[in-house]
């Protein structure tokens, strides 16, 4: 005869058949050195920005220090120019800002300076012509 059984054992049983049906597992591997990891990050250096396409969030720079969040202020918002694909070994790409200025940061700006100066110089070529044109 079957005997069903009593209220106090059912939670027993369940927790041995619990236990007996979870495996057993090794430790876990180590984790990969720090420097091994690399996160991706667009760089503006128009407003000296960034923004980790991993974690959707932006970083920027705030009086002294660096914020974050999922969306720029307004005043950082618009005519951001052309940004540049990085990958850095930190995932606070501002512990890095030193060497992304000085090896991305500072030579985009000369060369957009010295694409301002030339359509400066163009600009004013024109009207100089414009202006020789009319009074002959």
């Amino acid at each position: 005869m079957f005997r069903v059984p009593s209220a106090h054992c059912i939670p027993i049983l369940l927790l041995a058949a619990l236990v007996m049906s979870t495996p057993v597992r090794a430790e876990p591997p180590a984790p990969s050195p720090p420097s091994a990891r690399f996160h991706r990050y667009v760089y503006y250096p128009a407003r000296q920005v960034y923004y980790s396409t991993e974690q959707q969030i932006w970083f920027w720079k705030e009086g002294n220090g660096w914020s974050y969040g999922v969306h720029l202020p307004p005043r950082l918002r618009g005519k951001m120019g052309t940004g540049l694909p990085l990958r850095l070994a930190t995932d606070r790409p501002f512990t890095a800002h030193a060497e992304v200025e000085q090896r991305f940061g500072e030579p985009w700006r000369a060369r957009q300076r010295t694409l301002q100066d030339r359509d400066s110089a163009l600009h004013e070529a024109r009207h100089h012509d414009d202006d020789r044109d009319n009074s002959g």
